[in-house]
């Protein structure tokens, strides 16, 4: 894959009785962010399965999936799903940055920045085990945790879906940040048009829009992605 971070190329994932995604085809360039929309049962999240290989085993795969797993790090719509519940959060926020080369104490000066930028407190963030946290702090914890990886490509299934307003502003500053190309899974449309310039559109496992979503207005667009695309042009206030 020359050039992309990303590549899904004729991609079909199927049920024993269905097929859950019809032939889907996209790239991702490195550094691009794109936002998949789309309603529930649409599609999203067994194409963020499909990327991560991790889809259930009665699921099956076929066309082309090209991504470094190496370096694709994932933000679930919960942070419990990427921590280990028996380490403390300190332990495993540093253990990619040595894994990079930081020192144990440039690993324990850069874990509390991370937490530090997601708006938590470190010190009792950092000692406390993934179970004394809320469900809000284990989401940004996560975060902080995909920021932590030497990543090429995120893949952020809702990341805000648990949290209130300042807490997810937090999160979308820190997605904001970024270098690595960012496949963005969300039914929040705010979120999507602040960090995203293209937006995917599925439709019963089908891909019926890909377009800059400044510039939807100027070619017809399929029925089920007309609306997703005027409410995310209202939320940005017509252009970004």
């Amino acid at each position: 894959m020359p050039g992309s971070a990303l590549l899904l190329d004729g991609v079909c994932v199927d049920a024993p009785r269905a097929r859950l995604l019809h032939g889907l085809t996209l790239t991702l360039a490195p550094g691009e962010r794109v936002a998949l929309l789309g309603a529930s049962g649409s599609g999203k999240s067994v194409t963020a399965g499909a990327v991560l290989g991790t889809l259930p085993p009665d699921l099956r795969v076929s066309g082309r999936v090209e991504v470094d797993r190496s370096a694709l790090a994932w933000v679930p719509q919960s942070g419990a799903a990427v921590l280990h519940p028996l380490r403390r959060v300190g332990s495993q926020l540093r253990r990619p940055l040595r894994a990079r080369g930081d020192s144990p104490a440039a690993a324990c000066a850069a874990a509390a920045r991370l937490v530090e930028r997601l708006g938590l407190d470190p010190e009792p963030t950092l000692r406390a085990f993934p179970h004394e946290l809320s469900g809000g702090q284990r989401q940004r914890v996560g975060i902080a945790l995909a920021l932590a990886l030497p990543a090429r490509v995120v893949v952020a299934d809702e990341p805000t879906s648990a949290l209130d307003g300042v807490a997810a502003a937090r999160v979308r500053e820190a997605l904001d940040g970024l270098d690595a190309a960012l496949l963005l899974i969300t039914h929040d449309l705010a979120l999507a048009a602040a960090l995203c310039d293209r937006l995917l559109v599925l439709d019963d496992g089908r891909l019926v829009d890909d377009v800059d979503w400044r510039r939807w207005h100027d070619t017809p667009r399929a029925p089920a992605a007309t609306a997703l695309l005027e409410a995310t042009h209202r939320l940005a206030g017509g252009a970004r």
